[in-house]
């Protein structure tokens, strides 16, 4: 669970005491929280487009990439059955992180002008990952400081795609 103020904490449930509390507050104070297997959670933190991984028993971050920009609301990642953490950004690439911090970075749908605006979707096996990529009239992107910031103009068409992260196949 966390507060409103970038602090994430592990309840016990054999005491009343926390396991552990993880401050985040220097990232963002707006982040998700993905529930992972394998003694896994995950963190997002849309403002810095940041993925980490923490380990459920001490807190600890195994792990922190980087992704493509995203959206500030709906970029919640799935985990799938293999441990694999998908997000989609807005630049178009759906990012697969591997348990250990791999990344296999998916391509877009169409060269220009595509985002990923919603969060993708496991399929029934839990191994697959549905992605919706959305092909744009436009799209114009602004740095700021350390963040880009990108606005989608009118949409063109989409494209819905299944993969399955673990072995890069596509169908």
């Amino acid at each position: 669970m966390s507060n409103t103020e970038g602090e994430m904490y592990a309840l016990s449930a054999r005491s009343p005491q926390f396991k552990w509390i993880q401050d985040f507050s220097s990232l963002d104070k707006v982040f998700t929280i993905t529930p992972g297997n394998n003694g896994r959670v995950y963190v997002t933190v849309p403002v810095r487009a940041i993925v980490l991984a923490l380990d459920v028993t001490t807190g600890n971050i195994l792990w922190q990439m980087n992704t493509g920009p995203l959206s500030t609301s709906g970029c919640a990642p799935v985990v799938d059955s293999n441990g694999w953490i998908s997000i989609g950004s807005l630049d178009g690439h759906l990012y697969s992180f591997s348990p250990t911090g791999s990344l296999k970075k998916f391509p877009r749908a169409a060269e220009l002008n595509s985002v990923v605006q919603v969060s993708p979707l496991l399929d029934c096996s839990g191994y697959g990952v549905y992605i919706s990529q959305t092909e744009m009239e436009g799209e114009m992107s602004h740095i700021i400081g350390e963040y880009t910031y990108i606005s989608a103009l009118k949409p063109r068409n989409s494209v819905f795609t299944m993969l399955v992260p673990s072995t890069v196949f596509i169908y």
